[in-house]
């Protein structure tokens, strides 16, 4: 199974990997994309962020990736840019992929536009191994009842 999707998680990060400052571009293989309210590690309220590369409803399958904003979506904003580390007061960031799990230890998450039924932003990841993901997303806005806290 791994050996299926490996070749295709290189191509992903290959084409995504890039030092270019201009505009970011839609991510091309993951065109799925939700954003949920979800509790935090330390039970605090946080946005959570599914990039995925096939429809799903409520969990993606492989691959996908995961990124957690450590606020509430009323507390998001367009404008918004949240760094990425591994630190849990900062955004957090992994791919996901059959057998393959990378955590992105530098970043940024940013946020363009939110509605009540969408949250636009940009991705732009780097990780521990030196591949770089970037690249803007659309995301369905999902809102469900947490307890956090």
């Amino acid at each position: 199974m791994l050996k299926r999707f490996l070749p295709h998680l290189c191509v992903c990060l290959a084409a995504a990997c890039s030092d270019d400052s201009s505009p970011l571009a839609p991510l091309q293989d993951f065109t799925y994309a939700m954003a949920t309210p979800a509790c935090g590690p330390a039970d605090g309220p946080m946005v959570l962020i599914y990039l995925a590369t096939s429809a799903f409803e409520s969990q993606p399958v492989a691959p996908f990736i995961q990124v957690h904003i450590p606020k509430s979506f009323d507390d998001v904003d367009a404008g918004a840019v949240f760094p990425v580390s591994e630190s849990f007061s900062d955004a957090n960031a992994w791919f996901r992929g059959s057998g393959v799990e990378r955590t992105a230890n530098g970043g940024e998450v940013g946020v363009t536009s939110k509605s009540t039924m969408v949250l636009s932003g940009y991705i732009d990841l780097r990780f521990p191994d030196g591949y770089r993901l970037r690249g803007s997303f659309i995301a369905s806005w999902v809102p469900r009842q947490m307890l956090c806290g």
